[in-house]
């Protein structure tokens, strides 16, 4: 190995180097693993270019490894430099297979928009957001699974980050989403998780626009479709709290806040945070 890392361009540097990255990097060894990335990548940058496709993986990788050890503003960094140069590669038509290209774009943009989520920057992170939705409509189409659950991330940031006045967009994207998940789930004998997501996150926005019955009728059709999936039985039953909350309202016409809240920690678990694999066919 130190033989290796004394020749830059010996034709076998590059298939160890990431071999041992990712022995590092699955074993946890993530400070080992940056260093070893570290010198993949400038492997590559010497043989290839600074702006090679060769380069997307593997700093995406360092990026990744770096997030892990809380090296949070370097790997906010470093992914946006593998965007970059992927983005440049597909714009001008060079890479060698654009959609394994589009595909580990995909996946650097949902890693990146989910720890400016995470991190509170829901301006970036809405802009992370946008951009996936471009890529994976090229990569599956509009009408699949992954293109919803990708507005649905969507949806919860504009809940997020919309005052009261502007929650119409939250349900429009919402009222989009659902559409497009009907057609993509037409052949299902049961409702889908995410379209209880959906209808979770437009009726909290209804909640938001004091738009109670409307926001009972949403609701109740998420509980539904959540008490249907044992894996959701606690958000059903943290629905039947706000509906509880709903029905006061209703009869006094008074509007709490604080369900606001409470509909966000329950959307928390909804979402997936870091690089776990999405459950886009439940």
């Amino acid at each position: 190995m130190k033989k290796l890392k004394n020749c830059r361009d010996h034709p076998f540097l590059e298939q160890t180097l990431n071999h041992l990255g990712i022995l590092y990097k699955v074993t946890h060894s993530y400070s080992k693993a940056i260093e070893t990335y570290g010198d993949l990548i400038a492997s590559k940058e010497k043989y290839y270019g600074p702006g090679a496709e060769q380069l997307v993986q593997p700093l995406k990788n360092l990026g990744q490894c770096q997030h892990m050890t809380g090296a949070f503003e370097e790997s906010i960094a470093t992914f946006k430099k593998s965007i970059e140069i992927a983005e440049k590669q597909l714009a001008t038509g060079k890479p060698r297979d654009p959609k394994d290209m589009r595909k580990h774009l995909g996946e650097i943009l949902f890693t990146l928009f989910s720890i400016f989520d995470s991190m509170q920057q829901y301006t970036e992170a809405h802009e992370q957001i946008k951009k996936h939705h471009e890529v994976v409509k090229e990569i599956h189409g509009e009408k699949s699974t992954q293109y919803v659950h990708s507005l649905f991330l969507s949806t919860k940031l504009l809940l997020k980050i919309k005052s009261e006045a502007e929650q119409n967009e939250t349900v429009e994207a919402c009222d989009k989403a659902l559409a497009l998940e009907a057609e993509v789930n037409a052949k299902r004998t049961t409702p889908s998780p995410l379209k209880g997501r959906l209808l979770y996150t437009k009726g909290s926005a209804e909640f938001t626009q004091k738009k109670f019955v409307e926001c009972k009728k949403t609701f109740t059709e998420a509980k539904v479709i959540f008490e249907a999936d044992p894996e959701f039985h606690e958000l059903a039953q943290m629905i039947d709290k706000h509906l509880e909350d709903v029905d006061e309202k209703i009869g006094s016409n008074s509007f709490n806040p604080a369900l606001i809240g409470y509909a966000l920690v329950g959307l928390a678990t909804l979402g997936v945070v870091g690089f776990g694999v999405l459950k886009y066919n439940k």
